[in-house]
């Protein structure tokens, strides 16, 4: 077995014997989609899709749409903030016993990416309980993308801040990102919405969700954005690998 495949099942332990984290991972999606989808009102709303024009749903439809996103994006995140925190001495080990930062960072990312692909297929089928999305695939591939862009920014944000603090920069960081300054219930127009780690992602879930349609460039331009800050996570992991 590879360093990194060693250090990826030993990542996955340690995250499964994390009460915490496996909280989060199996409560929120239920909890957060089904009591937001049951105190929203059936009130038609206009929704502007990305693009231009808008649609009208049920105000109960797009809040679940945008919960989805959200709740991967909280659950990945604070993975992120945890994964850097806690196996940083133990990253550390790995390296002094023979294992390349490299294999350790590959290992650490993949943690995440497990994290976030099987948080995406939870939060997605209990959103599938109280929604129909146009586009099935495009709507998923938001979840997933909200997810890896936020686990990416919570490693970033364990280097700057200690678990406490990581943990409330990313409960409220998501939320308002998405709920405030992507919500396509209001018009959000300006450039800091395009600036936030949620634009792509939430762009990316309304036209799936409202219009059918799997907008390339939201694609393409989130996919730039999650490698910009993984390069800074892929730092921030290296730095705590590497033996003081």
């Amino acid at each position: 077995m590879s360093h990194t495949a060693t250090a990826l099942r030993l990542g996955l332990r340690e995250y499964a014997r994390t009460p915490v984290l496996l909280a989060l991972f199996a409560f929120l999606p239920v909890y957060f989609v089904a009591v937001f989808a049951g105190v929203a009102p059936s009130t038609p709303v206009p929704v502007h899709l990305p693009g231009g024009g808008t649609a009208t749903h049920a105000t109960a439809d797009a809040v679940v749409v945008l919960v989805a996103p959200i709740v991967t994006a909280l659950v990945v995140g604070i993975t992120g903030l945890f994964v850097l925190r806690a196996t940083a001495d133990a990253d550390s080990r790995l390296v002094i016993a023979g294992y390349d930062v490299r294999s350790v960072v590959l290992a650490r990312f993949g943690v995440l990416a497990v994290v976030a692909i099987v948080e995406t297929v939870v939060t997605v089928a209990v959103a599938l309980v109280f929604v129909s999305p146009g586009h099935l695939v495009g709507f998923a591939l938001g979840v997933l993308l909200a997810g890896a862009t936020y686990g990416a920014v919570g490693v970033a944000v364990g280097v700057v801040l200690d678990r406490l603090a990581g943990v409330y920069v990313m409960l409220f960081g998501p939320t308002l990102d998405v709920f405030l300054f992507q919500n396509p219930m209001t018009d959000s127009a300006g450039e800091l919405p395009a600036l936030l780690p949620g634009h792509y992602a939430g762009e990316l879930v309304v036209a799936a969700a409202f219009a059918g349609d799997l907008p390339v460039e939201s694609i393409g331009w989130g996919l730039v954005y999650l490698l910009g800050v993984g390069v800074v996570a892929g730092w921030a992991f290296a730095r705590s690998a590497s033996p003081a």
